[in-house]
């Protein structure tokens, strides 16, 4: 994001950005499912995301790490039935999305948390966005796009609010 003047006013929300973060996490959402399976998504989506926040964030490969490692726990957990116990209906899924999208939130707030301010915000905004997409009602092929928005809001939030290298 460039720095204004006191005398511009900054739009409500960065729609560039915005969509540009959709399209990543969904593109990113397609190509981990359909080539890597279940486990693999978040390396595919992380690095996708990564293409968007390497021009805008410092040391933004660490998004990769954080989201191939907070995925592939909360992939393991739904899996193994430490979340909910598998086949149960919607509100498993719910819960197994919600759950999810929190492993994967705590997983990049420790990038995020250096980078800006307020950023437990993440967690909640990814876990919104994973459980409703992961939930299955509205279909496997938007899963990407529902947590693109979501998130895509929050981010763009967030990053109005820098930190600064001096701070830490």
């Amino acid at each position: 994001m460039t720095d204004s003047t006191p005398d511009e006013q900054k739009p409500s929300i960065e729609w560039t950005l915005w969509f540009q973060w959709v399209l990543a996490t969904t593109v990113g959402w397609a190509i981990g499912w359909a080539l890597v399976g279940e486990i693999g998504v978040g390396v595919v989506v992380g690095i996708a995301q990564w293409l968007v926040l390497r021009q805008l964030l410092q040391q933004a490969g660490w998004w990769i790490w954080a989201s191939t490692v907070g995925w592939a726990i909360g992939w393991a957990m739904i899996v193994t039935g430490v979340i909910v116990p598998p086949n149960i209906g919607v509100v498993a899924s719910v819960v197994a999305g919600l759950v999810l999208g929190a492993l994967l939130g705590v997983a990049q707030w420790f990038y995020l948390r250096r980078q800006v301010y307020q950023a437990g915000w993440w967690v909640l905004a990814s876990s919104v966005g994973w459980g409703i997409g992961l939930t299955g009602i509205v279909g496997g092929t938007v899963t990407g796009a529902i947590a693109g928005v979501v998130t895509g809001f929050t981010l763009d939030w967030l990053l109005r609010n820098p930190r600064s290298e001096r701070e830490e």
